[in-house]
């Protein structure tokens, strides 16, 4: 980007009205020839020319006085304060600055400005060399009203802003106004810059603390939870993720949404937008938050091992922003993706909560129309709960069964009573008790699978004696 520029220097000015008077008084002397006018005449006018470009008036103002210049009253206040530029992608970026709060009144007849061509400043070295900030660069780099910015002042009116003054070193610095008129007012001051008044750039942040941008203030809090991706279809299948709470809270006037961010593991390499491979509840897919407001959320972060996290906002202005916060986590302590389960284990499968107990009865197909007419069934006694929104039951899940030849079993719904739970309609909320039929065939190792589309299949695996079985029980194919 390039520095500051704008503003002209006092020579500049001087040579512009000389230019402009010399053409008036060519312009005069032809029309005078063409008047045939007396040679008294021509010299009073020459000695009006050039009493006007040598009678400036040159005044002094301190800090706190009020003077009238270019129809405006201008006072400079004497509280200077101090900063530094922050725009990252201003030269002037970090530079030191110190400024003036100034007020201005509009007392001629039209609207008005501080022109800031009529405004030169020199630092104690005495040369100026732009240390002006001009309105661009003003408004860019302190996010603030500049006295330089405001476009019109009507007559009768007061603006007040302040005037931004890039710091060189300490002594007396001047502020010359200087007009079209001749009319010059030069404002001296010392300035002992306090650097121990400037506010800290912040740019890193920790878990816990808040950061603002752009009227959003953003907390980050400590790691919630840790979790593990699950639909098969991901390339992050398996892969492990830690979620952090996102508080934001507008302070614009403005609605907002959460800032792009992104995310960096300890080895500097940018990682994977979790939200897209798991069901989440993303801060990054939020409603819009209203001027006032304020909403939370969850931020979902690849994990790819021990070290330093970087959550980094860019923002146009202030550059980069970042949560930076160290991840230590066991081996042991890391989430896996449990598929098989044992009698007595609770385990989730889309919304319902499930356990299946070993409690087994046996029961007797007596039905001389059903093709299972003389097997035994195996009655497991199963406690399922629904923590959905809505009415369901199991046969949503896709509920099957295997033998120990592992080969899928035929379901058995209709040969049994009605205590079978997979068909029950539960209420959101509710817990039933029931019984889930597996069909004998023989001794071995069996499983009950409960599946969703894009999801692990999830299922509880047994083991049955050979002498577990009643006596009677035959394991001859029904077909």
């Amino acid at each position: 980007m390039a520095t500051v520029h704008g503003l002209i220097r006092k020579e500049n000015l001087k040579m512009k009205k000389l230019y402009t008077l010399l053409i008036i008084f060519l312009c005069t002397m032809i029309l005078l020839s063409a008047c045939n006018n007396s040679d008294s005449d021509d010299e009073s006018i020459i000695d009006n020319i050039a009493e006007t470009f040598t009678g400036n008036t040159i005044r002094e103002a301190a800090l706190g006085q009020t003077f009238e210049f270019d129809d405006l009253e201008i006072t400079l206040s004497s509280n200077i304060g101090y900063t530094k530029a922050r725009h990252a992608f201003l030269d002037i970026d970090r530079a030191y600055v110190f400024y003036i709060p100034i007020t201005i009144k509009n007392i001629g007849n039209s609207s008005n400005i501080l022109n800031p061509f009529m405004i030169t400043l020199f630092p104690p070295d005495g040369i100026s060399v732009n240390y002006m900030l001009n309105s661009i660069e003003l408004d860019l780099a302190f996010n603030t009203t500049s006295i330089l910015t405001i476009d019109r002042v009507q007559p009768g009116v007061t603006a007040e802003g302040h005037l931004y003054i890039l710091y060189a070193e300490d002594g007396e610095y001047v502020i010359e106004f200087y007009n079209f008129d001749g009319d010059e007012v030069e404002v001296k001051f010392d300035v002992t810059f306090d650097f121990d008044a400037v506010p800290e750039i912040k740019t890193e942040f920790e878990l816990g603390e808040t950061l603002e941008l752009d009227g959003m203030e953003i907390t980050i809090g400590d790691v919630a939870a840790w979790g593990i991706v699950e639909r098969i279809n991901s390339i992050y299948y398996r892969e492990i993720y830690f979620t952090v709470p996102v508080h934001l809270h507008n302070v614009s006037d403005e609605s907002q949404s959460f800032p792009l961010y992104h995310t960096f593991g300890p080895d500097g390499n940018q990682l994977e937008f979790m939200a897209a491979h798991i069901e989440s509840d993303s801060i990054s897919t939020a409603t819009v938050v209203l001027p006032g407001t304020t909403q939370t959320g969850y931020t979902h972060i690849q994990y790819v091992g021990n070290g330093v996290y970087t959550i980094l906002f860019n923002d146009f202005r202030l550059g980069n922003l970042s949560f930076r916060f160290p991840i230590k986590i066991s081996p042991n302590e890391l989430p896996v993706i449990q598929t098989e389960f044992a009698f007595g284990e609770t385990f989730e499968v889309r919304d319902f909560e499930i356990t299946i107990h070993e409690d087994v009865q046996w029961k007797l197909v007596d039905n001389y129309w059903s093709v299972f007419d003389g097997r035994y069934i195996m009655a497991f006694p199963t406690t399922v709960t629904n923590n959905g929104d809505s009415t369901n039951n199991l046969s949503s899940l896709h509920v099957r069964f295997y033998g120990p030849d592992g080969d899928a079993l035929s379901r058995v719904t209709f040969a049994t009573d009605d205590d079978d739970i997979v068909p029950i309609m539960i209420d959101p909320g509710a817990t039933m008790q029931g019984y889930i039929h597996v069909l004998y065939d023989g001794a071995g190792e069996y499983a009950i699978e409960f599946s969703e589309p894009l999801k692990n299949n999830v299922k509880v695996v047994f083991t049955v004696m050979p002498d577990a079985a009643p006596q009677e029980a035959t394991v001859e194919d029904s077909d």
